[in-house]
């Protein structure tokens, strides 16, 4: 995917999700690492990597995750994403 399309911040985040999704967290993490190098207010590759974090009990570094990505969502004025990223922290505190 990232040679056919790119390797911009998107594909990075798009390819990290679909690893996370596959269960292939070492991967997802590293694209999702590079997505936000390559773009700091990428919201949804910290929301990503947040889901990765909150899996094995990583809590404060999810947290910090879902936090960075709430503030880019207000700042997008991303209400629907606003609203889950609220409910995310919410379960995990």
């Amino acid at each position: 995917m990232i040679i056919r399309f790119g390797a911009t911040s998107h594909t990075y985040a798009l390819r990290g999700h679909a690893k996370r999704l596959e269960g292939e967290y070492t991967t997802a993490l590293a694209d999702l690492n590079k997505a936000i190098s390559l773009d700091p207010n990428h919201a949804h590759a910290y929301y990503n990597r947040g889901q990765i974090f909150a899996k094995p009990g990583r809590t404060e570094a999810a947290l910090s995750d879902y936090q960075n990505a709430l503030q880019l969502a207000v700042k997008d004025k991303n209400k629907t994403f606003e609203a889950e990223l609220l409910e995310v922290i919410k379960q995990l505190n």
